[in-house]
């Protein structure tokens, strides 16, 4: 059960219950504007000026979680340090710690993001004092010193991460049948591979490298390797561009479902935050005549329908059409938010009508 929409269409084309969200928007991000630190005194008395900064310190804290808490969900207050902290995605599992801040100790920025939707966001205190041009210019330096240090170390992480996960693919084995994640979703493995009870699903980059993998152990648990990149990356299931449609989808399970019901390739973005990038990878690649689909989750118990609104969004800047599972079903409590949701929903309901 789903619908494939034209994203140029009026916004009236979602679900119902898209359409009750159809006013929530993708979080804009301000342009940063730097004037100053936030409100922080320069005076003589170093007892004074201390009391001054832990006061302002503590209001450019709560401005940064009231928008940490905006565009990603989380309730959280950092505490400025030098090191990034992690804390809980919202609507996941206690302890996932899938979150994370790096708030500088001056309280003038800081930078926060979500490794399940993969997005990433800069924070500036808004009411900055105006300093003189020396003061001013020493904060541009240490801002792009800070920027420059974490660009690197991302870059080492991922290239670690990336020989990793190259060593974990040519030593995997093909995933069973019986692997109880693959049972449960009523899917099979495809282009899985297996290391003892963990699948490895292998995500390539646009020049067909493996950067990165996923790891699904078999309680359902995802996790992706330690600081790799995940944007852009993808796995595909069936031969790209050898029929003429293609699907973007999230997820592996997803992708599998697609492909097995409609016989068209599919390629996993693993998550909403990446269909914009393996979208337009995709539309670069795409022949004419083939049309992409997204297929977008439909998070219809989450604020803002992230998966639908993320699909919609990477549709739109494609020129392609998207599709979504048209949920809730009949039952109460339904908490289907994936194709594949939707295909083992329809099994349970067989099931319970023949015993």
């Amino acid at each position: 059960m789903s619908e494939t929409k034209d994203p140029t269409a009026h916004p009236e084309t979602t679900s119902k219950n898209a359409a009750e969200n159809e006013n929530v928007v993708s979080p804009k991000l301000p342009k940063p504007s730097i004037g100053g630190f936030d409100g922080i005194e320069i005076v003589s008395d170093p007892a004074t000026e201390q009391a001054s900064y832990s006061i302002d310190m503590s209001r450019a804290r709560l401005r940064l979680a009231t928008d940490i808490y905006k565009n990603v969900g989380a309730e959280f207050i950092p505490e400025p340090m030098e090191k990034v902290q992690r804390f809980d995605a919202p609507q996941k599992r206690r302890g996932n710690r899938a979150c994370w801040v790096y708030f500088h100790p001056s309280g003038a920025y800081a930078h926060y993001g979500s490794y399940i939707s993969g997005e990433r966001f800069t924070w500036q205190a808004d009411d900055f004092e105006t300093l003189d041009t020396v003061k001013l210019l020493q904060i541009q330096a240490e801002i792009k010193q800070s920027v420059d240090e974490s660009r690197k170390q991302r870059q080492w992480d991922q290239m670690k991460a990336a020989k990793t996960a190259k060593s974990i693919v040519a030593t995997a084995e093909p995933a069973k049948p019986s692997h109880p994640y693959l049972v449960k979703k009523r899917v099979i493995q495809h282009n899985l591979l297996q290391s003892g009870d963990v699948l490895i699903v292998p995500l390539f980059d646009t020049n067909g490298e493996v950067e990165n993998i996923q790891r699904i152990f078999p309680d359902g648990t995802k996790r992706f390797l330690s600081g790799g990149r995940v944007t852009g990356l993808y796995v595909t299931i069936g031969q790209p561009f050898s029929t003429d449609t293609l699907y973007v989808c999230e997820g592996w399970a997803t992708g599998a479902t697609l492909h097995e019901d409609t016989g068209h390739p599919v390629v996993a973005a693993m998550n909403a935050g990446n269909l914009l990038a393996v979208c337009t990878d995709m539309a670069l690649k795409a022949p004419a005549n083939v049309q992409i689909v997204v297929a977008g989750d439909n998070d219809h118990r989450t604020a803002g329908n992230p998966g639908l609104t993320k699909a919609m969004e990477a549709s739109e800047a494609i020129g392609a059409m998207y599709a979504y599972p048209n949920f809730p079903c009949n039952y109460k409590d339904c908490r289907c938010t994936d194709f594949n949701d939707g295909a083992n929903c329809c099994h349970v309901i067989l099931e319970s009508a023949n015993d």
